[in-house]
């Protein structure tokens, strides 16, 4: 096996696996804040360390193919996650669409159209809150089961 000096050392790729499991933390304790609210701080420094540990893991390209795997199990996690959010927005949109619809034929004239979909359909922070706390599960469970493979 050939010489690579930027390989990363047994150390680098053992710190390389601990940070998803410091992101799921700062990302369960961002979920919590947004539910209950902590307070000033704790919703900064830990959508701070979500954000650092998704960027890491997503952009470190120096790693073995089993955190490769996982790091792409991950990935597919949160992906799914934004697009069923997008999903049922749009199931949503269809249904008050056709709520509308009706009222224009009963009554003759338009509802407020604000009111149709919930207030969490056009909350961005929570989608984000939502993906990387898949994007955590993802690659905690796949770690758990010992596969880094779809």
């Amino acid at each position: 096996m050939a010489y690579d000096p930027t390989a990363p050392s047994q150390e680098e790729q053992s710190h390389a696996y601990v940070l998803p499991w410091i992101g799921l933390a700062a990302n369960g304790v961002l979920l919590a804040d947004y539910t209950i609210g902590f307070g000033q701080g704790v919703d900064t420094a830990s959508l701070a360390i979500t954000g650092a540990m998704i960027f890491v893991t997503v952009f470190a390209h120096r790693y073995d193919d089993y955190f490769n795997g996982l790091r792409n199990v991950a990935l597919r996690w949160g992906m799914a996650v934004i697009a069923l959010y997008l999903f049922a927005g749009a199931v949503m949109g269809f249904l008050n669409g056709g709520n509308i619809l009706g009222y224009w034929a009963a009554a003759g004239d338009l509802p407020d159209l604000a009111r149709g979909n919930p207030g969490f359909m056009a909350d961005g922070y929570l989608l984000a809150i939502l993906s990387g706390l898949a994007y955590h599960l993802g690659f905690a469970v796949r770690r758990i089961r010992g596969t880094g493979s779809a």
